[in-house]
């Protein structure tokens, strides 16, 4: 009988390092959307609180204790990332797990990087830590979350990994490259 082995969209492609600066795809825990009701979000920041010590991220925010984080995903919208979500009265809740990978880009050129392929003003006095934005990557649509350290998670819809790591490894490449020229 043969023995199936399960795995990650990016097991084996990273983690990829060019120069110091590394993408990889660490473990989210859970991942779990949640909707609020009309006018629910002061309920349901509340009961986050007072369950897993997390509040309701304002619009582009995103709220961290441990490794429990949750993200603002959009108009009533959140992200949690981490720990399983309670239970929620007056929102609607959906594990998303199975549908998003999670990749981090880390060093000293990340911010650099990340600007060659998405969109975003993301100098460091306009996107650092806590802050959270729908975005693209190039041409696929991401999550980008501001991390201590001027790192950067990006949550891409898994079907996509492979295009969305082909691409910002090729930034990675481009930047220590003008780097070098730049020395």
């Amino acid at each position: 009988m043969v023995e199936l082995v399960a795995r990650g969209p990016a097991d084996g492609l990273v983690p990829h390092s060019v120069g110091d600066n590394v993408l990889s795809a660490p473990d989210p825990g859970r991942l779990t959307w949640i909707a609020a009701g009309a006018g629910q979000e002061k309920a349901l920041a509340a009961a986050l609180r007072k369950t897993i010590g997390l509040g309701w991220p304002a619009p582009g925010r995103m709220i961290s204790k441990g490794d429990a984080r949750i993200a603002w995903f959009g108009e009533r919208q959140a992200l949690l990332i981490g720990p399983a979500a309670p239970r929620l009265d007056g929102a609607a809740v959906s594990e998303q797990s199975d549908g998003w990978t999670l990749l981090r880009l880390e060093g000293s050129g990340a911010r650099e990087i990340l600007m060659r392929v998405s969109p975003l003003d993301l100098r460091a006095g306009k996107f650092g830590a806590g802050r959270a934005a729908r975005s693209l990557v190039i041409h696929v649509p991401v999550m980008l979350l501001g991390m201590p350290g001027g790192s950067f998670d990006m949550l891409v819809p898994r079907s996509m990994t492979g295009t969305v790591l082909a691409d910002v490894i090729r930034a990675m490449e481009i930047h220590s490259a003008l780097d070098a020229v730049e020395r």
